[in-house]
């Protein structure tokens, strides 16, 4: 099954890019590889976390999405941030009339201290450790 994902600025949580992946741990991953950057404005971004120690946070906005919904369900989420003027860095502008039923939002954070706050927040948020 999909899950459609945004990555977000860690200190403000606005969207910077919404994505779709069958393996959400892999792609998020992925987006740190320079081989596979496309974007050259998320691209930027992401060199402008590193420099400053920090990492996007992962926000699960969608989970368990069939295939044939998935990528429509992706082209809603782009348009619904983009309709709110969050500073997206994605290539594609999809068709902004697709109807969403929302689902609990989950955080996935990398530090003691993120996990505190989110929970502190009332929010749903997974720790992940990275892997060497």
């Amino acid at each position: 099954m999909y899950s459609v994902y945004a990555l977000c600025d860690p200190e403000t949580f606005e969207a910077y890019y919404i994505g779709c992946s069958l393996d959400v741990r892999r792609r998020y991953l992925n987006h740190f590889q320079k081989s596979q950057r496309r974007s050259r404005v998320k691209h930027a971004w992401l060199d402008y976390l590193e420099m400053q120690g920090l990492r996007p946070v992962l926000i699960i906005l969608e989970g368990n999405i069939k295939e044939p919904d998935a990528f429509n369900r992706e082209a809603y989420w782009i348009a619904y941030y983009h309709n709110l003027g969050a500073p997206l860095t994605n290539l594609r502008q999809p068709d902004p009339n697709k109807p969403i039923e929302r689902v609990p939002t989950t955080y996935y954070v990398y530090s003691d201290e993120e996990y505190e706050y989110m929970k502190s927040l009332g929010r749903n948020v997974i720790k992940w450790k990275l892997r060497k």
